[in-house]
């Protein structure tokens, strides 16, 4: 009994130093690179790594070199059995303001390692709250919009590509290459 106690002590200990001094700032080059065929980049952003996660502050999202979004803050949380990456206070570039709300509060993207196949989307802001799937292997997202009543009266251009369900929200639906 006590050497099973022994090695969950020491299996623990040996989870909590790899998680605390793993290279954090090789996360945010990995996701760079998973960005760039999308042609998205992510650019002034201020690195603040903490043990057991990376914050970025201040970042600009851009698509083919054309500024989208600013995000105040991005965390992200590597951990064995649940990672996450959260970003907040996210405003909209003025282009797309006539299609969307230009603040959004918070996208939460997280994987677990009991569904290692799927990533959780969760979304809140002035256009509603969403929450959707993405499908590792297949690479179909799926989000499930409820929308504002100001979303609703003043963005009908954008409610065109979302397909109404049953219970008076939108969803929607596509694979992506």
């Amino acid at each position: 009994m006590v050497k099973i106690l022994k090695f969950f002590a020491y299996s623990l200990f040996f989870l909590m130093m790899l998680l605390y001094f793993m290279p954090k700032q090789n996360l945010l080059f990995l996701l760079q690179e998973k960005l760039q065929p999308y042609a998205l980049t992510i650019t002034q952003e201020q690195l603040d790594e903490k043990a057991l996660s990376l914050e970025l502050h201040n970042v600009d999202l851009s698509y083919e070199g054309v500024a989208v979004a600013n995000i105040k803050d991005i965390v992200l949380q590597p951990l064995i059995a649940s990672n996450s990456i959260t970003a907040t206070a996210i405003t909209l570039a003025p282009f797309l303001r006539s299609y969307l709300p230009p603040d959004i509060a918070s996208v939460r993207l997280s994987h677990q390692l009991l569904d290692p196949l799927h990533l959780s989307i969760e979304v809140k802001g002035d256009f509603g709250e969403a929450e959707g799937s993405y499908d590792l292997s297949s690479k179909r997202i799926v989000l499930i919009l409820h929308p504002s009543k100001t979303f609703l009266r003043r963005y009908r251009k954008s409610l065109r590509y979302l397909k109404k369900n049953k219970e008076g929200g939108y969803f929607y639906e596509q694979t992506l290459s």
